[in-house]
């Protein structure tokens, strides 16, 4: 997920930066959400008849970074169909299609049944998407997604009612629609909460930065969490490095995971990290490939990383063979770790 940090001006936007890179908090979901949720199979959805407002108002900013999103200005739902791709055509993006709607599980490894189908009402929005594990890439059956305004989220991820729920099915996929979404003024996200995993955040859409409006689809489909297992085996290890020790344990503490991954979708190992602040004074680490260790070079086969004391809405870019394969931008702050994947 590519962002552009330079259009991240004002405080809200640095909210709504974050949250599309994606968290995940330690900490149970106390509070599933009163709103009503796809069915198992990740078919059927209702609508939300909750409000969903996140209580605040000025600033919006347009995603620009995911996969899917082509940077343009059009506001999907509202604008008469620029292009000609029929119902069942494949398409990349909602601009592709006449009906202003892609149907879209999965970013990376790039969905294959991506297709044009009918969208929601206008003011409605269709939100698909499939929840892995950031470490082994498994799709996790039975997780309970709920989808919340960034500010709601950020503030009490736990208690916030969200605007709508789902649950992921077989295949790891939800599929929910809600006629609430045009009520976040900074964006969405997904809390997601599962069996012996932290609570993950990753964020779904933003608002066209011109119009304030939604597209009728999410942007972002790819739903990440990390089992708490991992972050307390990590921390162990990391506990003997003297330098992360003070910020420690993952998640308790902050900090965010990272996973770099190639076209596919895939792991990529041999990849760096770096801020992009003269003065910061984050520390990162790379897992290597057995898997039960740190260093400082790069990547390992996982093409995972781990970040201590970064910064708020510090901006980071990823390499790999001397080519930039983009960046994003991540903060830290306690009982939460955030989730960075790149591109």
């Amino acid at each position: 997920m590519i962002h552009k940090t330079s259009k991240l001006t004002t405080t809200a936007a640095a909210l709504a930066g974050l949250f599309s890179l994606g968290s995940i908090a330690c900490g149970d979901d106390a509070s599933p959400g009163a709103t009503t949720t796809s069915t198992s199979d990740g078919t059927d959805s209702m609508t939300s008849t909750g409000n969903g407002s996140d209580g605040t108002a000025g600033a919006t900013t347009k995603n620009t970074g995911a996969t899917s999103d082509t940077g343009g200005t059009d506001t999907w739902g509202m604008e008469p169909a620029g292009d000609t791709a029929a119902i069942d055509a494949p398409c990349l993006d909602h601009v592709e299609c006449m009906s202003r709607y892609c149907e879209i599980f999965r970013d990376l490894p790039a969905d294959p049944n991506r297709s044009c189908q009918t969208g929601p009402e206008a003011g409605s929005m269709r939100i698909t998407g499939t929840v892995r594990d950031l470490r082994t890439m498994k799709t996790i059956s039975g997780a309970s997604v709920k989808v919340a305004g960034a500010v709601p989220a950020i503030s009490n991820p736990t208690a916030t009612p969200g605007i709508v729920t789902a649950k992921s099915d077989a295949m790891g996929r939800f599929d929910v629609s809600s006629d609430q979404v045009q009520t976040q003024t900074i964006g969405i996200v997904a809390l997601t909460n599962v069996d012996n995993y932290c609570l993950s955040s990753t964020g779904l859409a933003s608002p066209d930065e011109t119009t304030a409006e939604y597209a009728l689809g999410n942007t972002i489909h790819d739903i990440w969490v990390v089992s708490s297992d991992d972050l307390m085996d990590w921390s162990d290890v990391l506990m003997g490095d003297t330098e992360v020790a003070p910020y420690l344990p993952l998640g308790e503490k902050g900090g965010i995971i990272g996973l770099i991954r190639d076209a596919e979708g895939m792991a990529l190992a041999g990849a760096t990290i770096a801020s992009e602040e003269m003065t910061s004074k984050a520390i990162i680490r790379y897992l290597a490939d057995d898997g039960m260790s740190f260093t400082e070079t790069a990547t390992g086969s996982s093409g995972i990383f781990v970040i201590v004391n970064p910064g708020l809405a510090e901006g980071f870019i990823a390499e790999a063979g001397g080519k930039l394969l983009g960046s994003n931008i991540g903060g830290s702050t306690e009982k939460t770790a955030f989730i960075m994947v790149l591109p």
